[in-house]
Protein backbone atom coordinates (compact mmCIF):
# COMPACT_ATOMS: atom_id res chain seq x y z
CA UNK A 1 0.00 0.00 0.00
CA UNK A 2 1.57 3.51 -0.90
CA UNK A 3 2.17 6.07 1.93
CA UNK A 4 -0.79 8.47 0.49
CA UNK A 5 -3.20 5.30 0.30
CA UNK A 6 -2.15 4.19 3.85
CA UNK A 7 -2.15 8.25 5.42
CA UNK A 8 -6.14 8.43 3.50
CA UNK A 9 -7.53 5.08 5.07
CA UNK A 10 -5.38 6.45 9.11
CA UNK A 11 -7.88 9.97 8.83
CA UNK A 12 -10.93 8.25 6.74
CA UNK A 13 -10.37 5.15 9.64
CA UNK A 14 -9.46 6.51 12.70
CA UNK A 15 -8.83 10.51 12.71
CA UNK A 16 -11.78 11.58 10.90
CA UNK A 17 -14.75 10.16 12.95
CA UNK A 18 -13.34 11.81 15.94
CA UNK A 19 -13.28 14.96 14.42
CA UNK A 20 -16.53 14.72 13.17
CA UNK A 21 -18.15 14.40 16.31
CA UNK A 22 -17.48 17.99 16.67
CA UNK A 23 -18.45 19.04 13.11
CA UNK A 24 -15.03 19.12 11.52
CA UNK A 25 -12.20 16.75 9.88
CA UNK A 26 -9.01 17.02 8.48
CA UNK A 27 -7.54 16.39 5.03
CA UNK A 28 -3.75 16.40 3.13
CA UNK A 29 -2.59 18.98 1.04
CA UNK A 30 0.72 17.89 0.65
CA UNK A 31 3.18 14.59 1.26
CA UNK A 32 6.76 14.84 0.75
CA UNK A 33 8.84 12.21 1.38
CA UNK A 34 8.66 11.20 5.13
CA UNK A 35 6.31 14.14 5.89
CA UNK A 36 2.84 14.60 5.43
CA UNK A 37 1.18 18.11 5.56
CA UNK A 38 -2.64 18.28 6.84
CA UNK A 39 -5.44 20.66 6.91
CA UNK A 40 -8.39 21.07 9.62
CA UNK A 41 -11.81 21.70 7.33
CA UNK A 42 -15.09 22.49 9.02
CA UNK A 43 -15.41 24.13 12.08
CA UNK A 44 -12.13 22.78 13.20
CA UNK A 45 -10.82 25.38 11.24
CA UNK A 46 -11.95 28.28 13.67
CA UNK A 47 -11.64 25.86 16.55
CA UNK A 48 -9.86 27.75 19.52
CA UNK A 49 -8.53 23.82 20.47
CA UNK A 50 -7.36 23.25 17.05
CA UNK A 51 -3.97 23.32 17.84
CA UNK A 52 -3.45 21.45 20.36
CA UNK A 53 -6.13 18.90 18.57
CA UNK A 54 -3.46 18.87 16.02
CA UNK A 55 -0.78 17.45 18.61
CA UNK A 56 -2.75 15.46 20.86
CA UNK A 57 -5.07 13.50 18.37
CA UNK A 58 -4.12 13.88 14.27
CA UNK A 59 -0.41 13.93 15.02
CA UNK A 60 -0.33 11.07 17.42
CA UNK A 61 -2.48 9.10 15.70
CA UNK A 62 -1.03 9.06 12.30
CA UNK A 63 2.75 8.50 13.72
CA UNK A 64 1.62 5.51 15.21
CA UNK A 65 -0.18 4.00 12.70
CA UNK A 66 1.92 5.58 9.58
CA UNK A 67 5.64 4.46 11.21
CA UNK A 68 6.99 5.68 7.78
CA UNK A 69 5.76 9.44 8.54
CA UNK A 70 8.61 10.92 10.46
CA UNK A 71 6.92 14.83 10.35
CA UNK A 72 3.34 15.85 10.50
CA UNK A 73 2.69 19.11 9.61
CA UNK A 74 -0.05 21.15 10.29
CA UNK A 75 -1.28 23.59 6.94
CA UNK A 76 -2.87 26.51 8.22
CA UNK A 77 -3.44 28.41 5.17
CA UNK A 78 -7.34 29.28 5.29
CA UNK A 79 -7.64 30.98 1.78
CA UNK A 80 -7.42 27.68 -0.51
CA UNK A 81 -10.71 26.23 0.59
CA UNK A 82 -12.86 29.25 0.41
CA UNK A 83 -11.66 30.25 -3.00
CA UNK A 84 -12.03 27.22 -4.81
CA UNK A 85 -15.90 27.06 -2.50
CA UNK A 86 -16.35 29.93 -4.41
CA UNK A 87 -15.38 29.35 -7.78
CA UNK A 88 -17.40 25.83 -7.40
CA UNK A 89 -20.46 28.00 -6.66
CA UNK A 90 -20.34 30.18 -9.23
CA UNK A 91 -19.71 27.81 -11.86
CA UNK A 92 -22.89 25.91 -10.99
CA UNK A 93 -25.28 29.30 -10.62
CA UNK A 94 -24.23 30.14 -13.90
CA UNK A 95 -25.12 26.40 -14.78
CA UNK A 96 -28.74 26.63 -13.54
CA UNK A 97 -31.70 27.54 -15.88
CA UNK A 98 -33.67 30.32 -14.60
CA UNK A 99 -37.13 30.31 -15.44
CA UNK A 100 -38.47 32.57 -17.97
CA UNK A 101 -40.45 35.50 -16.09
CA UNK A 102 -43.89 35.83 -16.19
CA UNK A 103 -46.23 39.13 -16.14
CA UNK A 104 -47.51 39.68 -12.89
CA UNK A 105 -50.94 40.43 -12.91
CA UNK A 106 -51.97 43.76 -11.71
CA UNK A 107 -53.78 43.24 -8.81
CA UNK A 108 -57.32 45.15 -8.68
CA UNK A 109 -58.21 47.02 -5.34
CA UNK A 110 -61.83 47.03 -4.35
CA UNK A 111 -63.63 50.43 -4.84
CA UNK A 112 -65.28 51.70 -1.83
Amino acid sequence: MEIREKVEKVLEEKINPILQKHYGGVRITEISGESVKLKFIGSCVKCEEAAARFERTVKRILLSECPEIKNVIHDTQSGYDFENLAKKVYEKAAEVKRPETEEVPEIKRPQE
